[in-house]
């Protein structure tokens, strides 16, 4: 029985990774390079703030880019798609509008992070980097939140 390495494929993998690549297209979705592009969506900004009752409102501030929730898991049509929301690095979710209530989180720092995809789940990569905008957030000691009503 012959053994295989894999560490020429390993090294192979590395080679052909953008510089800028962080590795969230790893679930099975390599970064769609669309360097070439006119018109190429950004992530403006980021506003990340407590809410007054619990947990984080995120709103994200993008140009050239169209949230279309009906398109996901179809082919990439330039200027649309929705965004992946990471927390300490884990996909946390799917974002097919500018807003988000992201709950509290355990006490102390995390690193959110907010990129742009594809129809087809593929990170935006634009000259070497992912189309993406993170920050730390520090999460204070959880009090218990008072009762609202909807």
């Amino acid at each position: 029985m012959q053994k295989y390495t894999l560490l020429p494929l390993f090294a192979l993998l590395f080679l052909v990774m953008p510089s800028g690549y962080t590795g969230h297209g790893v679930s099975g979705h390599l970064p769609l390079d669309i360097s070439a592009e006119k018109d190429v969506p950004q992530i403006l900004d980021v506003h990340i703030t407590r809410d007054i009752k619990s947990g984080w409102n995120i709103q994200v501030i993008t140009e050239h880019f169209a949230f279309n929730p009906e398109a996901a898991n179809t082919d990439h049509v330039m200027g649309e798609g929705h965004a992946h929301l990471y927390v300490d690095g884990k996909k946390y979710a799917r974002l097919y509008g500018h807003w988000f209530h992201l709950p509290d989180l355990a006490e102390g720092e995390h690193r959110v992070t907010v990129s742009l995809n594809a129809n087809d789940h593929s990170p935006l990569l634009y000259k070497g980097r992912l189309i993406e905008h993170s920050q730390l957030i520090e999460q204070p000691m959880n009090v218990e939140s008072t009762p609202h009503h909807h």
